[in-house]
């Protein structure tokens, strides 16, 4: 059979590449499983009060610190003795309680704390309450920050594998081009050879980036409490609106945060328990009275008694000045902590401001070629999408070679993922702003 003339093999080329750029667009958006959940940023929110496990678990803290104050409230107990003699070799009776023979021996004492021993240890409980209640709130901002930045990965790596999606469909619409081109030699097969190497390669990248989607997931499924044979898809999150206070009213709230609050608070915990190690140097009185039944001088006798140790060797002196240090150190750290939250605000302030810039910078570019001289300006992102049918367009018709269709192709894949990755930055960034601050700032 004698090969096709050439020119006929290039009236041919539109009809074998026609459909390309409708079939990539087609496959523009992932398969996901059909027991795929939907989840914006509010949902979010409310399943992470709700069924996060790490938080459910940790607000039980404060509950047995409150219980904690309850028993330090409670007072000693009354001690009662009774003592009755179990046999009288004399007369040979057991348990003898008559009252003219029987003895008898009664002892009733009470443990009290002096010193202001129980008042400070109930003062040291409330403290307590306050540390874990703190404790939680810190925690639960912490991973309510986490949540965001977890949503914010997933949906930019699901963001960038419809990006993959496309240009794996675009690759393959070419490259069953191609073979049909090559059994026909109107190509050569290191052309297709070169397509094949750019196909593996998305399908390399795309697949590393599956395996990042998979452990974003997991990380959701146990955050959120998901059930494990569940995936998420996550809706477009929010943009921030931009505005910000100033910087020094940033700083003013961070000293709000749980975690600045809560060294604060411990430095009240060890001062109030350096009060309560001093008055454990002080001993408990036991007072008490007793009453004897014929094992005394006299019969029926009443008697009070009271007793406390003689503080000679232990004073609680070493508690006492470990007390002191522990005081001292809370201080420090109290200090500490404040100027860490400080500098995290002016730098978390200073990165949301420059990507803030950058991100604005981009979307305000005006359209090259969606515009296109009409009423609509268009936009960058626009220019972007329409390159990449333009690529197929041009290489179907041959307007640019093999070399300038990969060239353009990966230009593309930069240029989208920039965007994408812009996005998901300006709103890591707010996020950052809002978890340094410790308060909703930004929107």
């Amino acid at each position: 059979m004698n090969p096709l003339h050439p020119l006929k093999v290039l009236l041919f080329l539109p009809v074998i590449f026609f459909g390309l750029t409708s079939t990539a667009k087609a496959n523009t958006n992932a398969d996901f499983p059909a027991d795929t959940l939907l989840l914006n940023v509010n949902t979010a929110e409310q399943r992470l009060v709700g069924k996060c496990l790490m938080l459910l678990s940790a607000r039980y803290n404060v509950d047995i610190a409150k219980s904690e104050v309850t028993q330090a409230r409670a007072w000693y107990n009354p001690n009662i003795v009774y003592l009755q003699s179990l046999y009288d070799p004399t007369s040979g009776t057991w348990l003898d309680n008559n009252p003219s023979s029987g003895q008898v021996d009664v002892q009733v004492s009470q443990m009290l704390s002096i010193a202001g021993r129980h008042i400070n240890a109930v003062r040291l409980a409330e403290i307590d309450v306050k540390r874990n209640q703190l404790s939680f709130d810190d925690l639960s901002l912490a991973l309510k920050f986490e949540m965001y930045n977890d949503l914010a990965d997933l949906y930019e790596a699901q963001q960038i594998d419809e990006v993959y999606d496309s240009e794996l469909a675009a690759l393959d619409q070419v490259i069953s081009a191609a073979q049909q081109e090559l059994k026909l030699g109107a190509t050569a097969g290191n052309d297709v050879i070169r397509l094949k190497a750019e196909r593996q390669s998305t399908i390399t990248d795309r697949l590393a980036n599956l395996n990042f989607i998979e452990t974003m997931e997991a990380q959701l499924r146990v955050l959120l409490g998901f059930r494990q044979n569940s995936w998420l898809k996550i809706e477009k999150i929010p943009m921030p609106n931009g505005y910000v206070p100033i910087l020094d009213t940033l700083i003013i709230a961070s000293g709000k945060r749980p975690d600045v609050q809560l060294a604060s608070t411990n430095v009240n915990w060890n001062a109030q328990n350096l009060k309560l190690q001093k008055s454990q140097g002080a001993p408990d009185l036991i007072v008490g009275t007793e009453y004897d039944r014929r094992s005394s001088y006299v019969n029926n006798l009443w008697t009070v008694n009271a007793g406390i140790d003689i503080p000679i060797f232990n004073r609680n002196q070493g508690n006492i000045r470990a007390a002191k240090f522990a005081l001292t150190q809370s201080q420090f750290d109290d200090t500490l902590q404040q100027q860490n939250a400080q500098s995290e605000v002016v730098s978390a302030y200073g990165q949301f401001l420059r990507i803030r810039e950058v991100r604005d910078s981009v979307n305000i570019q005006p359209g090259v070629i969606s515009g296109n001289g009409t009423d609509k300006k268009g936009s960058y992102s626009e220019d972007i999408d329409l390159l990449f049918t333009n690529i197929i367009d041009n290489y179907s018709h041959r307007r640019i070679s093999l070399i300038e269709f990969l060239d353009q192709l990966r230009t593309y894949e930069d240029a989208r993922r920039g965007i994408i990755a812009l996005d998901s930055d300006y709103f890591r960034a707010a996020q950052q702003l809002n978890y340094v601050t410790g308060i909703q700032i930004i929107k």
